[in-house]
């Protein structure tokens, strides 16, 4: 008798916590099955995903929100499962055919949070909180750690001991030993039911042994994850933990927390929130608790059962080949054509959507076609509302959808024309699709208004992935472009190219200035949702002049990392001239040595050093310089290994990546340079600096005897370098040349760049 579909295919929806924790379940990772391989990016947006599935109950109240993960293809997995000599292994045993990577990844998540969790448990302030408080938040905490354990180790198969969850078939057994557990993901595992029992039922010790630094490895990840959280609950900073909702005044009467959580057990949440009381650590704690609870609860999974290999396959295969699943933007597509019927084919909406379906169609990568549609939905509603936004697809498609519905003015309570709408995201896919291909080429709008400094800048800001201030940009060419035939057209294209280079400029200033991002992603978004934001500024003019004063205020009085705030050039130069720019970002490097030679000329009194020349001398500062990988290059001058160089140049590893000891040369010549002393760099150097071919081919006949006939050659045909005159004249490159040689150029930059804030 032949089988009915359903007894061959079963499909059943969990949580985490169901699909993992049971007891008498395990899973093995069949032969065939590759290494663990997701990247740190595709960790990070998962736990994103997590957070802001988290954030749609706790701040917009929707009890019902879980956050889905896709399907799990499993099969019996038996005929998998390499038993060990005592035949100690679960009960029910899954094959992971599809689905492995996620299921890998759920483990390294839970190992992550069970050490601060158990720390927070061993740690529990009694002092601040009533003996019925302590009691409650205790029995919280301690069923989160439970489940998390319980979806990283079996409870005992047939033992007293507890085994790792996941294993490989063809590197693990299940049994009594240690030495039968090598995959990464099974040693990670075994590693904390090992902790626990060395330090009498605590995890708050578990620090995996072991220094994988392979990219795609579980150990990786998790140290990654253990970082992040680590630095949430020192200082609230960080790329992921941050964006857990705080627990505010409105937060006790969300059902999640206050019913589900709590059992409605605690009355007080605001007071549990009060970092003046509980302290920064107690309540970032608090919040990665409930950030667990949610992850265990409402991550949610569909199993896809197949009573056999062949049938999962069959699955498996039809799931990956019948196509992509739609995303946000070819969701909002028909509700757009239903809502305005008869009307939509000589609508303007016809004309936006025609728009983004050219670029759209223009990319042949699915991949790549997909990451654009999910970066344009991110920028299109930090740009509406200032809001942070999920990666996911079905997140992003019931956001944006519910947006389009409700896109209303708020004055006056009058409907705003659904166009705008589309002209945004129109926008934002436009701008998108320039920061992906870092193209000025493609055709748009946008692109046609763009000067060569403005090219320049949005060039920096994509090399150095500073995207989230594309946010900005794209509101004030929102308001450009969206009056741009109106009596309203109160901004110009030169305010739009105005506002890239301000910009760029408090941007670069502040990141050198203090090493690194210093909080300029948080800077962005308040920006945002206090004053830039569409739904923020309805109704009112966006003004270019006050925004660089904003920018220039914040620049001048904010403080970035716990130190002085930069008061004017000098203290910038102080805070800056020790910062090893080669190392922390060699695109910011390059853009400042050309905003330093730009329009320079060699200082006759002080060797070495450039003066301003007249306008036009030396037009280094430009989109052509900047993007050229040929024409100019980073090249250190004291080379990173020492050689023959002096000695104290390199007692402090900072010296030789300080912007001092940084030129720009042509690939070419570059080459000739190499780890060279100092007097065959200087007699190169003046070579290239001379202009009349005599007398090049002077200096060359003095140092030719330490060249090869190539590097002469080379030498002879180069291109004519007057930056390279101030440094031929330096005698002896030193110490106290490079230091002053950073504060110089680092001033010669600050002045071009401050220019683009006034």
């Amino acid at each position: 008798m032949s089988k009915n579909a359903h007894s061959i295919f079963k499909a059943d929806t969990f949580n985490v916590l169901d699909f993992m924790g049971p007891s008498e379940t395990g899973f093995v990772i069949p032969i065939y099955q590759r290494s663990y391989s997701w990247k740190k990016e595709k960790v990070v947006d998962l736990i994103n995903d997590i957070i802001s599935g988290l954030s749609l109950i706790t701040l917009n109240n929707r009890f019902d929100e879980y956050t889905y993960i896709g399907g799990i293809i499993t099969t019996d997995g038996a005929s998998h499962t390499p038993l060990s000599v005592h035949k100690k292994t679960p009960k029910l045993v899954y094959s992971l055919v599809d689905g492995q990577q996620r299921i890998s990844t759920l483990v390294i998540i839970a190992l992550a949070l069970l050490p601060e969790l158990s720390s927070f448990k061993d740690s529990l302030p009694s002092s601040t909180l009533s003996e019925k408080e302590h009691e409650n938040i205790l029995e919280f905490i301690s069923s989160v750690i439970d489940d998390l354990e319980q979806i990283t180790l079996g409870q005992s198969f047939g033992s007293m001991n507890k085994f790792p969850k996941v294993i490989r078939s063809n590197e693990d057994i299940w049994g009594e030993s240690d030495e039968n557990l090598t995959s990464p993901i099974s040693k990670l595992s075994r590693e904390l039911y090992n902790c626990k029992i060395q330090n009498n039922g605590s995890f708050s010790n578990y620090s995996p042994r072991g220094a994988r630094n392979e990219i795609n490895h579980p150990l990786s990840r998790f140290k990654e994850i253990r970082a992040e959280i680590n630095q949430f609950l020192a200082r609230n900073d960080g790329e992921i933990f941050s964006k857990i909702p705080k627990i505010n005044s409105n937060f006790a009467n969300i059902p999640f927390v206050y019913s589900e959580i709590f059992k409605e057990k605690i009355s007080s949440i605001e007071y549990l929130s009060d970092e003046s009381i509980q302290g920064l650590t107690f309540c970032n704690r608090f919040r990665l608790s409930i950030f667990a609870y949610y992850f265990l609860h409402r991550v949610a999974l569909t199993k896809v059962h197949g009573d056999s290999e062949y049938f999962a396959f069959e699955v498996f295969e039809s799931l990956n080949t019948s196509g992509e699943p739609l995303n946000a933007y070819e969701t909002l597509k028909p509700l757009v054509i239903k809502e305005l019927g008869t009307s939509y084919n000589a609508s303007q909406h016809r004309v936006a959507i025609d728009f983004i379906d050219r670029i759209h169609n223009s990319i042949s990568s699915i991949d790549k076609r997909q990451k654009l549609v999910s970066d344009s939905i991110v920028l299109f509603i930090n740009t509406e509302s200032g809001d942070r936004t999920s990666k996911s697809l079905s997140q992003q498609s019931k956001i944006i959808r519910d947006l389009y519905t409700n896109f209303d003015e708020s004055s006056g309570g009058a409907k705003l024309e659904k166009i705008k709408f589309l002209k945004l995201l129109r926008n934002s896919t436009e701008i998108s699709h320039l920061v992906q291909g870092n193209d000025f080429n493609i055709s748009g709008n946008f692109c046609n208004i763009l000067s060569n400094d403005s090219k320049l800048c949005l060039s920096l800001l994509i090399d150095t992935r500073h995207t989230l201030a594309l946010s900005i940009i794209n509101r004030f060419y929102f308001e450009f472009e969206s009056n741009i035939n109106t009596d309203d057209n109160y901004l110009k294209s030169e305010d739009i190219n105005s506002v890239i280079k301000a910009v760029t400029s408090f941007s670069i200033l502040w990141r050198v200035a203090w090493g690194g991002t210093a909080g300029i992603d948080q800077i962005y978004r308040n920006l945002m949702t206090r004053s830039y934001a569409r739904r923020s500024s309805l109704g009112q003019y966006l003004s270019v002049k006050d925004f660089k004063n904003e920018l220039k205020n914040i620049f001048f009085h904010n403080n970035g990392t716990g130190q002085a705030k930069i008061v004017n050039k000098d203290n910038f130069i102080n805070l800056s001239s020790r910062i090893p720019i080669f190392i922390r970002n060699k695109k910011i490097a390059k853009f400042l040595l050309l905003a330093a030679q730009h329009d320079s000329a060699p200082d006759p009194n002080n060797e070495g050093f450039l003066v301003n020349g007249v306008e036009g001398v030396h037009v280094s500062l430009n989109f052509e310089n900047y993007i050229s990988e040929s024409n100019y290059t980073l090249e250190h001058i004291a080379p990173q290994n020492r050689g023959s160089w002096h000695e104290d140049l390199y007692s402090d590893p900072i010296t030789i990546h300080t912007l001092g000891n940084l030129i720009l040369m042509p690939v070419v010549e570059n080459s000739i340079l190499n780890n060279r002393p100092w007097a065959q760099k200087k007699a190169i150097f003046k070579a290239l600096c001379m202009s009349i071919p005599a007398d090049r081919e002077a200096e060359i006949n003095l140092i030719v005897k330490n060249l090869t006939p190539s590097a002469v050659e080379k030498i002879r045909n180069a291109r004519y370098m007057p930056t390279l005159d101030a440094l031929s004249k330096v005698r002896d490159w030193n110490l106290e040349v490079i230091n002053t040689r950073t504060e110089q150029l680092l001033s010669r930059a600050y002045e071009k760049l401050i220019k683009w804030l006034n």
